[in-house]
């Protein structure tokens, strides 16, 4: 946790510095427990601002060409991001988003699947709804939203919306990991 501290405190200083950030809905955030955290997805700094605007440590899960870059990859490794695409000591990535949602963790995905583009969302992936489901952990949407990506001292607002009561994933015609999905993917945009 000390490494993460001092990774989280040095990379908000550099963002601060290059964006001109904005956090909103911060008080939705519970301080503990076991909570998934999906956002849309724009920037390779995404992973970044979602976490320098939170008290709890954030476990991702990352492409493998991330995890397996000889210094960016070792870093991450030690932030606790984990590979998606793998089984590492039999343990599936779904197995480990579950594990760390049930022991407490603030686990982060980007639904997406990958960064868009543009400022259109894409189609979610239904690896969420299937987390949310296998874990039974509730939802915390978050929307960000870049004014003008990529730009010297440009606002960046990262809004973390209400709760989702994990409950509330199945009911009515939610009855599909595909419909859970675009259901999630519906309170993002709704923040951004």
């Amino acid at each position: 946790m000390i490494f993460y501290s001092f990774c989280k405190n040095l990379c908000a200083v550099f963002m601060h510095i290059y964006y001109n950030i904005k956090f909103v809905g911060r008080e939705n955030i519970p301080p503990s427990g076991g909570l998934i955290m999906a956002a849309n997805h724009r920037s390779l700094f995404d992973p970044i601002l979602l976490g320098i605007g939170l008290r709890r440590q954030v476990r991702y899960m990352a492409k493998n060409s991330v995890l397996d870059a000889p210094v960016i990859g070792l870093i991450t490794r030690n932030l606790g991001t984990f590979h998606a695409q793998k089984t590492v000591d039999g343990v599936t990535s779904v197995e480990r988003s579950v594990g760390i949602v049930n022991e407490g963790g603030l686990l982060a995905l980007f639904p997406e699947g990958h960064r868009s583009p543009t400022e259109q969302l894409l189609r979610p992936r239904t690896g969420v709804a299937v987390i949310a489901e296998k874990s039974g952990g509730d939802i915390l949407p978050v929307g960000i939203r870049y004014a003008k990506k990529g730009r010297f001292r440009s606002k960046v607002t990262i809004n973390y919306g209400q709760i989702i009561p994990n409950n509330q994933l199945f009911a009515g015609n939610l009855n599909t990991s595909r419909s859970r999905a675009e259901f999630i993917m519906t309170k993002i945009a709704e923040l951004m």
